[in-house]
């Protein structure tokens, strides 16, 4: 969509193979470790007083 538009919040060219690397090892790599952390300690207490077990947090941090 932002090719459509003209935006160069998406890169192009040469440069665009190297950014969709980026986003493919955020999703593999620092998305698979944050995400329970971040859930836990961010999301979960909006909606509930219990959180994750750290132990399992600390899991998710370890990769």
């Amino acid at each position: 969509m932002s090719m459509l538009t003209g935006s160069d919040s998406w890169r192009h060219g040469e440069d665009q193979p190297e950014m969709i690397g980026w986003i493919s090892w955020a999703t593999h790599h620092l998305n698979k470790a944050t995400d329970p952390a971040y859930f836990s300690r961010v999301i979960m207490p909006m909606f509930d007083e219990n959180r994750r077990p750290e132990a399992e947090i600390e899991h998710g941090l370890e990769d």
